[in-house]
């Protein structure tokens, strides 16, 4: 329990009020409670409950002041004549019996303290065990148990007019569990009494019986008449005392009596008043009169002399007055002009701030909190003689709609927290009923918009009922679809406005059961409608369900729609060119990585390629490793290939188209193919050998057929099949070529490609060149094969065809231009490799690369200094600018790259000869390297008998113009 839960009623506080004005009345009350942060109101409240702090606080300040550190003992007996105790002492009164009331302290005391638990037991017929522990959390202090046992002591008093004797054997607060008391009290005088007339009658007859064997029978007789008068006399005076004590209790009894029907009353008067209430704000649907008639209900029901509401104003600026009662006519017309402003936030009157703040005021005694209050605030209430004051705002859904005032001046009845609990019960369902007129007004302003709106909209409008027969229909939609309105209401709107094709998109049926199962959705749909003179347009409709009842029977179905028929024309050219735009920038990305991985690629391969070759270069001839080393060669040569097709598929490669016959190129791609085919796949082959020359890139007439083949090995996987690549001489004709757009009458060479799979759906045959489209599954295809094929093809200046079906399987026809002539480049018999003494610098930022163009270089017989830095190469050239012949980078360098390299170092040495490497040609081409003044440009991966070549020719070139300089 926090330290902020209320858990002490204020009838305890209230009592040391009352103690405090019979034995201290020199001590101000206000400085007390101020101090306690406890408010007027909320003391003279039964129904409020305070603080563990603020009670603490209230008995710290009561000791300072009075100087007596028992006081809360005191105060806990006086409460035998206080009324602080209200409820809890009617209900012992009734009681009659003290043991009765002592026995049941365990539901007495929670009226006036949440913060502990008791527990009794009785030990004798006036003396009673009680043990109180407090509750978890609760910070007990040791006053409060004093304050108790003044309260057990002075609970005897309402009986016996004395206090009770209170042991107290164990204290929480000295570290036991509970705090147990036993209290006894003396009986009543009447009970005395009684008890003295039944020990008489015992003795009289034990006295009568014995003087019998002892006395005469006069003598017993005497005996008998005189304990007869005795009892006589005390049962007498007995009778008379229990009179007097029952008169006492009656009185008392009365008292309670009427304070119970005062309380009945009051709860009688609530309860007509919330039935009134309701009675009133469910009925009256206009709001100037539904605030009149909460006004007469709260004037007859409850005890308040005067009330009034004010509203805010539409722009939420001011609050304007809207009913009252209690008010004269004078009085009321003052009311009328008076305005609290909202827009001010300076603003300190009561109104204000209950609005903004959506709580509560209760001023008790304005006099006292005139400071707190504006000017204007002070002013008015002065003038209406208004002593104090509750206000409560109207809130509905956390937005202020204005405050309810009520005030008491005949009365003088002090106000109390529970008027303002009831008073905010009542603005709140005030404030329900006034949301609630203003929406009934709001939507009846709705419908005739609506109707006004529906009939002059720009857009079709129409209601079908669950036959789908036409109900309503629009202005407009009788102009656009050519119906008059008697032509089409009735009527289905499956047989008139809906075409056969567009009911795949407008269905109603379906859009029907959809409604069904999601009543408060808008469904959307697209379709072609069909207009009364046959035209077709394209319609976006909207549909909405408009429900009978609340059992969501659909009653009707409203339809609105627009002409999208020329909207939809521009969008799907749109689309057309936004597609195209993202395969662009999709190629372009590609590209970009392509050239990366062609970059990286290349430096490995230069590494196998260059010590494969010089090791099979100092192996002897007939050394078994020279053959294995000719395989890592050949594997390395099909590894640069394969940079090759990737910079072709980016369109970054450089195409050279030069004379060559396909048929070898053709029979290695199968050969690889092969190896990988599973059992249930056979290749067959028709090569011819006489086959026509036609300009082709090798590399790249390799992947046209190998991405052909997957893609017919890929439609054969599942139940095998037969692969036919056949290559031949092809004459076309006019007629031939008129079948295929492309073609030009003359000589090709045909290369085909056939299946025996699943074929391709007619539907999608025309779009299988489309950069990714694919008809495979997610994750078994890019659709990017085919596309590139087609990208090769025409290049080549060739066209590519295909033809299928569900039976026979698929096959492309590639058609490339035959050359005239048939003659292929002779290729020069190999050389011994050129070799040379000079002094080159040779540098790259991969170590690796540097080692070995050193030992390819140092192999030739040229002495060699190899950086691995661009920055550390240009610092030893510009220390030793004269010891080298010859300068080879490579191009994509940190921090410097070989061109920047190239500049600072022509800068020192306009004649030095200079190489540059790279493993991407894109980004330095033969033209621009002689542009900046480069003698040569070696692409990766290098092989020993091109870099011996190069470097040989640019060095004895070197030579010339030394020895012939220009004039």
């Amino acid at each position: 329990m926090t330290e902020d839960a209320a858990i002490y009623n204020s009838r305890i506080t209230k009592g040391y009020i009352e103690f405090l004005k019979r034995e201290y009345p020199e001590i101000e009350l206000e400085t007390l409670l101020h101090y306690a942060e406890m408010p007027v109101y909320a003391v003279d409240d039964e129904a409020h409950w305070f603080t563990q702090r603020q009670v603490d606080r209230f008995h710290d300040i009561l000791v300072e002041k009075t100087g007596n550190p028992h006081i809360a003992r005191d105060v806990g007996r006086f409460a035998a004549s206080s009324d602080a105790m209200g409820v809890a002492k009617k209900y012992t009164l009734g009681l009659v019996r003290l043991s009765t009331a002592y026995l049941l302290m365990a539901r007495l005391y929670p009226m006036i303290s949440r913060g502990a638990d008791i527990t009794s037991r009785k030990l004798a017929s006036n003396k009673i065990e009680l043990v109180v522990t407090p509750r978890p959390g609760v910070q007990e202090k040791l006053y409060q148990c004093e304050n108790r046992m003044g309260t057990f002591e002075a609970l005897a008093r309402f009986f016996t007019d004395k206090f009770a004797t209170i042991e107290h054997p164990e204290c929480f607060h000295s570290g036991a569990k509970a705090c147990r008391y036993i209290v006894s009290w003396e009986k009543t005088p009447s009970s005395l009494w009684k008890m003295a007339r039944n020990y008489a009658i015992l003795c009289g007859v034990l006295l009568t019986g014995a003087s019998l064997f002892f006395w005469h029978v006069e003598v017993s007789i005497a005996i008998a008449e005189i304990f007869a008068f005795t009892v006589l006399a005390l049962s007498v005076y007995a009778d008379n005392l229990e009179k007097q004590e029952l008169a006492k209790t009656l009185e008392q009894q009365g008292d309670t009596a009427k304070k119970l029907l005062d309380e009945m009353n009051i709860r009688y008067n609530n309860a007509l008043l919330v039935e009134e209430i309701g009675r009133a704000t469910s009925e009256v649907l206009e709001v100037d009169q539904l605030l009149e008639d909460v006004m007469a209900v709260i004037s007859k029901r409850l005890d308040f002399d005067r009330g009034v509401i004010w509203l805010a104003n539409q722009e939420n600026e001011k609050l304007i007055y809207k009913a009252g009662y209690g008010y004269s006519a004078e009085e009321e017309k003052v009311l009328k002009k008076a305005e609290f402003h909202l827009d001010n936030p300076d603003s300190k009157g009561f109104a204000v701030q209950a609005f903004k703040q959506q709580k509560g005021f209760l001023l008790d005694d304005v006099e006292i909190m005139k400071d707190d209050l504006s000017i204007k605030s002070f002013e008015l209430i002065s003038q209406f003689n208004a002593t104090s004051i509750i206000c409560v705002p109207l809130v509905y859904k956390g937005r202020s709609l204005g405050v309810l005032v009520v005030d008491n001046v005949e009365t003088k009845r002090s106000l109390t927290q529970s008027d303002m609990n009831l008073l905010m019960g009542v603005a709140s369902q005030t404030s329900v009923s006034i949301v609630n007129a203003r929406s009934f007004q709001e939507v009846q302003n709705s419908e005739r918009k609506y109707r006004e709106l529906v009939e002059n909209a720009n857009s079709i409008i129409m209601r079908v009922d669950p036959e789908f027969r036409v109900t309503f229909f629009n202005e407009f939609a009788q102009n656009f679809f050519g119906y008059k309105e008697g032509d089409i209401i009735g009527r289905n709107v499956h047989e008139t406005l809906f075409s056969s094709k567009a009911r795949a998109g407008l269905n109603l049926y379906r859009l029907f059961k959809n409604m069904r199962e999601k009543p408060q959705s808008l469904l959307v749909a697209e379709g072609e409608c069909t207009r009364h003179d046959g035209r077709q347009v394209i319609v976006a409709w909207t549909f909405k369900p408009v429900f009978k009842n609340t059992d969501q029977e659909i009653q009707q179905i409203l339809c609105i729609g627009n002409d999208v028929t020329e909207l939809k024309k521009a969008a799907d050219a749109n689309r057309a060119l936004e597609i195209k735009l993202q395969q662009a920038q999709k190629m372009e990305a590609i590209g970009t990585l392509a050239g990366g991985i062609a970059h990286d690629f290349n430096n490995i391969l230069t590494a196998i390629i260059g010590y494969a070759e010089i090791a099979k270069l100092r192996l002897p001839g007939e050394s078994r490793a020279r053959e294995s080393l000719e395989e890592v060669l050949r594997a390395s040569d099909r590894a640069k290939d394969l940079v090759g097709q990737i910079l072709s598929f980016s369109r970054q490669g450089q195409q050279q188209l030069l004379p060559a016959q396909i048929g070898p190129i053709v029979k290695e791609a199968l050969k690889l193919l092969r190896a990988s085919l599973p059992s249930t796949i056979q290749i067959n082959q028709d090569i011819d050998p006489d086959a026509g020359v036609v300009k082709a890139d090798p590399t790249q007439i390799h992947q046209v057929l190998m991405n052909l083949c997957t893609n017919a090995l890929h439609a054969m996987q599942e139940r095998g099949g037969i692969l036919t690549v056949s290559l031949r001489n092809w004459s076309v004709d006019e007629a031939f070529a008129f079948r295929y757009p492309g073609l030009e009458p003359g000589k090709y060479v045909r290369l085909q490609v056939q299946d025996t799979g699943y074929g391709i759906a007619p539907e999608v045959l025309d779009r299988i060149f489309e950069p990714y489209f694919t008809t495979k599954k997610t994750g078994e295809g890019t659709g990017l094969g085919l596309a590139v094929v087609h990208g090769i093809v025409k290049s080549h200046g060739g066209v590519i065809t295909v033809s299928s079906n569900r039976e026979d399987g698929t096959a492309f026809d590639v058609f490339l231009p035959a050359i005239e002539g048939d003659e292929l480049p002779v290729l020069e018999p190999s050389e011994d490799l050129p070799r040379g003494d000079e002094r080159i610098l040779f540098v790259d930022d991969e170590q690796a690369l540097v080692h070995l163009g050193k030992e390819m270089l140092e192999f030739l017989g040229y002495t060699v200094n190899g950086c691995s830095s661009s920055l550390e190469a240009l610092q030893l050239f510009r220390s030793r600018p004269n010891d080298f012949d010859l300068v080879i980078t490579d191009l994509t360098m940190p921090h410097l790259t070989g061109e920047g390299l190239a500049q600072e170092v022509l800068s020192m040495r306009e004649d030095i000869p200079i190489i540059l490497c790279t493993g991407f040609k894109q980004k330095m081409t033969e033209r621009y390297a002689a542009e900046i003044g480069l003698q040569a440009l070696l692409i990766k991966p290098l092989r020993i008998k091109e870099m011996a070549d190069t470097v040989r020719r640019v060095l004895d070139n070197a030579r010339l113009l030394d020895a012939h300089p220009k004039a």
